[in-house]
């Protein structure tokens, strides 16, 4: 996968880089507001003498990309089964009510594993490439 970025802020061994992205419908990015990061996202990488504004092309190790997609999204549907299954048994009712909520209750969970989990994610490999 390849993605474009910019430079924010550099500092002696990190720089910041705003990453836009690709635009899988082939309009402009952000023309109908459909993309949850249509103002780019920020990764951090190693400093190799970058300077703030300077364009970059970067190449994501893809294999780890799909890896770290594939735990996450496990992580958050194990905690949304086992909730219901835990809430179900913890409070015997006749209505699916106790289910439900231990659903979201471990829904929520797994959103803030997956939150928690994400500096391990930040260090995925990247193959930068300067474009100017």
């Amino acid at each position: 996968m390849n993605l474009i970025g910019q430079i924010e802020k550099v500092d002696d061994k990190y720089a910041q880089v705003r990453v836009y992205p690709d635009s899988s419908c082939g309009a402009s990015c952000g023309s109908c507001g459909g993309c949850s990061y249509r103002d780019g996202r920020h990764i951090t990488i190693k400093n190799d003498n970058y300077r703030v504004g300077q364009l970059l092309d970067i190449h994501v190790n893809s294999s780890q990309a799909l890896m770290a997609l594939i735990v996450s999204a496990g992580i958050i549907l194990f905690l949304l089964i086992a909730g219901y299954f835990i809430g179900s048994s913890l409070y015997s009712s006749s209505s699916e009510t106790p289910g439900i909520v231990g659903s979201i209750v471990g829904l929520l969970i797994g959103f803030l594993i997956v939150k928690a989990l994400e500096p391990v994610w930040q260090k995925i490999e990247y193959k930068v490439i300067p474009i100017d």
